[in-house]
């Protein structure tokens, strides 16, 4: 599949990018509508399905599909990315002509979910948007890094990690200053960018905190306090579990080489494989297989390895951890 993703933000761009890169036959970024238009121009049949942010500089997401629908006359999907979770905005995505809709942070079962769903060429591009259910999240989530690092040399993820928290340090004080001097439309406009890439680097809690937030802005002009503070204090708490994943990462990995037999791999090694999404956790699985059989009963390992092949590794992590319980 030949994707074309149209996304400003780098820090997105690049996690995009490791979700998306080993599924896809090839990926090439436009950072603005209008770069968008100029590769459609190019190619108007050069793309299977296009991913659009909807804020972004020169040309927004809204604009730029309006002039390839009704301009170029292209019908190829286009699926929405924005941060913004409210039902107008999703209504606003399907009248510009969008197929489909994401929410920021966008989450690996939801997107394969649009990828298969435009595969087959068949099925109609009009779908009904399913966006991220926020209602029970914990404070990080590293399902998304843990896929990057698979496809992308660890320290340059580090270093996305390192420079994503260095923004959104900044951009949460350009926040409390944007409330203070009564500029709620900027204050606005920078907890939308931050839910979309902070967000993305897996801190789950923050984004809901910041939602409501942003929804008590258009609603009474100004936050209360304690929604400021629980949305400092959960900014933090997602600061610290990033960099515990950047310490225990690093960790792991220096402890798994590459080259390093199966069999030397702990039933903690299995799993810390199988929480980073790592397929060589299948070849781990074959030489556990006999301490796992003796482990659970007929039933559930049946179960366990049904879940293996199926490479749904966060059904197997469930099961092991509920057998320790």
């Amino acid at each position: 599949m030949r994707v074309l993703l149209v996304e400003d933000n780098i820090i997105n761009q690049v996690v995009a990018m490791g979700m998306i890169g080993h599924v896809a036959s090839s990926i090439d970024i436009a950072s603005n509508g209008a770069e968008a238009i100029t590769k459609l121009r190019e190619a108007p049949t050069g793309f299977d399905i296009i991913f659009m942010d909807i804020q972004m500089p020169v040309m927004d997401g809204f604009a730029a599909t309006r002039e390839i629908r009704e301009v170029l006359g292209i019908s190829v999907p286009i699926v929405a990315m924005t941060a913004g979770a409210m039902e107008d905005e999703r209504r606003m995505c399907e009248q510009s002509g969008m197929s489909d809709f994401l929410a920021k942070p966008v989450i690996m079962h939801d997107l394969y979910k649009v990828l298969n769903r435009y595969a087959d060429s068949t099925r109609s591009a009009k779908t009904d948007p399913q966006p991220a259910d926020y209602a029970t999240v914990e404070v990080f989530n590293p399902g998304t890094l843990n896929l990057l690092v698979r496809s992308s040399p660890l320290q340059a993820v580090v270093g996305t990690v390192c420079d994503g928290i260095v923004r959104a340090k900044n951009e949460l004080k350009e926040v409390e200053s944007a409330l203070s001097s009564g500029d709620s439309p900027k204050a606005l406009k920078i907890l939308h960018s931050m839910r979309g890439g902070f967000g993305t680097l897996g801190a789950r809690r923050f984004v809901q905190v910041a939602l409501g937030v942003e929804q008590e802005i258009l609603r009474h002009g100004t936050p209360a306090t304690s929604d400021m503070s629980e949305l400092s204090n959960e900014f933090w708490l997602a600061v610290g579990e990033l960099n515990g994943w950047v310490r225990k990462t690093q960790e792991t990995m220096s402890a798994l080489p590459s080259d390093a037999p199966a069999m030397s791999v702990t039933m903690a090694q299995f799993i810390e494989l199988l929480e980073m999404q790592d397929t060589k956790a299948s070849q781990v699985f074959e030489d556990l297989r006999g301490s796992l059989a003796e482990k659970f009963s007929k039933a559930e390992f049946v179960e366990i390895t049904s879940a293996m092949v199926a490479l749904k590794f966060e059904d197997v992590i469930r099961m092991l951890q509920e057998s320790d319980r």
